[in-house]
């Protein structure tokens, strides 16, 4: 889950809709792995910069 959090990398989408799906999981462990994951990722000031790839090309409607 954490690597949606290396900004050095390209953003990988499928695991990106992954962690946001585990928001949906019931599994109290994932929802708050990804809940830190995505608070992480929102707060990080280059954030923005991966909008647009989530946009148009994640799967998920929850993602976009």
């Amino acid at each position: 889950m954490e690597a949606i959090l290396d900004f050095s990398q390209e953003l990988d989408i499928g695991l990106f809709d992954r962690v946001v799906e585990a928001m949906d999981s019931g599994k109290i462990d994932d929802l708050k792995m990804a809940q830190q994951v995505l608070t992480q990722f929102k707060d990080h000031e280059m954030s923005w910069t991966r909008a647009d790839k989530i946009l148009s090309e994640s799967r998920s409607l929850t993602s976009k």
